[in-house]
């Protein structure tokens, strides 16, 4: 079994007159990775791996996971990541090291949004339903997947198994 946690970086900057790669978390980025961060290290929710692409948002929504939910963990910082649309994510995650059973992933939309909904098959009900709608800053969505290696991930053969929003924790 594999667990993926598809998550959206945390709330940005607007990025007036600087590079869209560039824009940084406000304070209350910062406030929902730290609390989404915490409620993961309380429910015991766990990642062996911790990836992320090379965008400061996506970035510092990391180091706040690495800090305050995974220490000590391994990252990957994947350039291909930024602006990905989903077949790119897809294709990133097939290639993820089979050593890591349970894997955060922290990208952008469209793509990250794109990439949950079409990965999941299965689920609370309601879950699905509330992440069909949309995937705001710092939403996590995590799916379970019966397969050995990350290669054989498909659409449509994900469970989801929780969908979070920053007014859930």
């Amino acid at each position: 079994m594999r667990r993926l946690f598809l998550i959206r970086h945390a709330k940005t900057e607007a990025g007036d007159g600087m590079a869209d790669i560039a824009r940084r978390l406000t304070p209350r980025g910062n406030s929902d990775a730290l609390r989404l961060a915490e409620w993961f290290r309380r429910h015991r929710q766990n990642a062996d791996l911790l990836v992320h692409s090379n965008a400061a948002r996506a970035r510092e929504t990391a180091d706040v996971f690495a800090e305050h939910w995974l220490p000590d963990r391994p990252r990957l910082e994947l350039p291909e990541l930024y602006g990905a649309p989903w077949r790119e994510i897809v294709k990133a995650i097939r290639a993820l090291p089979d050593a890591a059973h349970t894997v955060a992933l922290v990208g952008h939309n469209p793509g990250i949004h794109d990439a949950a909904r079409l990965l999941t098959g299965s689920g609370d009900v309601g879950a699905r339903a509330r992440l069909g709608e949309k995937m705001p800053t710092c939403a996590c969505a995590a799916l379970d997947f019966a397969i050995e290696h990350w290669a054989k991930v498909e659409t449509g053969k994900g469970a989801l198994t929780l969908f979070m929003t920053p007014e859930a924790f």
